[in-house]
């Protein structure tokens, strides 16, 4: 079983809709323009529609111009095969006709004779990019009507004819393309975007064309035919009172109304205790407050900043690392103390180990230093045949291993810290 045409499923679709549409519909099927006398007569049938205005003329049923013959059997074996009752078209003659060939077809002529004007007419019936523009003959003062034409088509069954624009939205007219040298331009020079359509799914765009115009006189009838709400304007706060006087209308209650405006012993309370709030939060300064909370915020955010800052600082596994220093720092100090002053104890001398003691053997190393200073040689104290720096006695082996000891104990303290 052949598929059901497009056009016929859009028929079938309009009939489940009011008049007004239906019509509308049906015109815009049969290739008629969207314009502004479609547009006028459309809303006058959806206002009787919908019983905004009383039906003036007795409504004739709408004949639907469904396509009988089978589409698929019309793509295969359709064939063009004159162009004929040209009107309207440039300065070209009524009435002729140009025959079409199966292999070839040839128009010449010299400059001015019409063949632009026959490619022009050939763009605007089939699908083109080229050039549409229909001009008027200028060498005539009379008034031409809209350009038009009849093509000729040949199927499987007989010849028939097909007027543009009548029937521009029939299959036939999408069988065929047309180039010139304007497409040429286009093609090469403009945006090439590929833009797939199936073929008759313009009427919806022009149906929604139509009813963006049909929509927009009903907004301006709505506009007319509704007064100016003079009361509006002496209600500024929002409440339940300004929005019933926002949607006055033919359906406000009257009651309502009245109880709305009706000034109560409660609503006297009510007005009373809403006075004390307001003289209240005044006297509270609340710009006053936000002004100080504000400033508060902002030196709690600088002091959050700079916590932060510490914080990284002192991070929990630096601080272990830190204090794991400061213990090994304090163990090998006293390990050094330990051992240092161990080593002295078989000279039995008195406050070993003190800071006292530490005081001398430091001023003695410095007084030391200055006389290694002093020295041609350059020797270090002590030496072989140095005197004690004190009692300037000769320094046997056992002082001098005292004093180097007295020195080491030094050195490794320095070096310690």
């Amino acid at each position: 079983m052949p598929e059901l045409p497009l056009k016929n499923k859009i028929i079938a679709w309009l009939k489940g809709y009011d008049y007004w549409f239906q019509y509308a519909g049906n015109q815009l099927l049969e290739g008629k323009n969207v314009d502004d006398a479609l547009a006028d007569t459309t809303y006058q049938l959806f206002k009787e529609d919908f019983a905004l205005k009383a039906i003036e003329n007795e409504r004739a049923e709408i004949e639907f111009n469904e396509i009988a013959a089978d589409v698929a059997a019309i793509e295969r074996k359709i064939q063009l095969q004159l162009i004929k009752e040209i009107e309207n078209v440039n300065a070209l003659a009524t009435g002729q006709s140009i025959p079409i060939n199966p292999n070839l077809t040839i128009i010449y002529g010299g400059n001015g004779t019409g063949k632009s004007g026959y490619v022009r007419l050939l763009n605007n019936a089939f699908q083109s990019r080229g050039d549409k523009q229909i001009l008027q003959n200028v060498f005539s003062d009379e008034e031409r009507g809209t350009p038009a034409c009849k093509f000729t088509f040949q199927s499987a069954e007989a010849l028939y004819d097909l007027s543009y624009p009548l029937h521009r939205s029939n299959i036939e007219f999408s069988q065929y393309s047309v180039f010139d040298t304007h497409s040429i331009k286009v093609l090469l020079e403009q945006d090439n975007k590929l833009d797939f359509t199936p073929i008759g799914f313009e009427f919806f765009e022009k149906a929604l064309q139509l009813y963006e115009m049909v929509k927009a006189k009903l907004s301006v009838d709505i506009k007319a035919n509704r007064p100016i709400n003079e009361f509006e304007k002496f209600f500024v706060n929002d409440n339940v009172i300004k929005n019933a006087i926002n949607n006055l209308g033919a359906n406000s209650n009257e009651e309502e109304l009245k109880a709305l405006g009706t000034y109560t012993k409660a609503d006297a309370v009510k007005l009373a205790e809403l006075i004390a709030k307001r003289e209240k939060l005044k006297a509270l300064d609340i710009p006053k407050r936000i002004s100080e909370l504000q400033k508060l915020l902002s030196q709690l955010v600088d002091f959050t900043s700079r916590q932060q800052a510490i914080l990284d600082y002192l991070k929990p596994e630096d601080i272990g690392h830190y204090k794991s220093l400061i213990i090994s720092f304090q163990k090998f100090q006293d390990l050094a103390k330990q051992e240092g002053v161990k080593s002295l104890e078989e000279y039995n001398i008195e406050s070993l180990g003190t800071n006292e003691w530490k005081d001398f053997i430091k001023a003695s190393k410095n007084y030391a230093s200055a006389i290694e200073i002093d020295r041609d040689e350059k020797k270090t104290y002590p030496s072989e045949k140095d005197n004690c720096l004190f009692c300037l006695q000769p320094l046997t082996e056992r002082e001098n291993a005292l004093i180097n000891s007295y020195w080491n104990l030094l050195k490794s303290e320095a070096e310690a810290l």
